[in-house]
């Protein structure tokens, strides 16, 4: 994601077709690791959890949606 707010910058100041689907490319990664993380953290909430663990989870998944709309 760091990458992609670096780069966007590039293409305000000079569109190029090529690093637009460069760019777009790393979303399509950074919209794989989402869904896997959240598939993850779904699968890890099916087992009893702690209230510690649970609060945990909702944290990871509340800051892997802001990265995804980041991206």
């Amino acid at each position: 994601v760091e990458i992609m707010l670096k780069r966007i910058i590039e293409l305000y100041e000079s569109a190029d077709a090529d690093k637009i689907k460069a760019l777009a490319a790393l979303d399509d990664r950074v919209d794989k690791k989402h869904a896997a993380i959240k598939l993850y953290l779904a699968k890890v909430t099916k087992n009893p959890l702690n209230e510690d663990e649970a609060l945990r989870c909702q944290e990871l998944i509340g800051a892997c949606v802001k990265l995804e709309q980041v991206g």
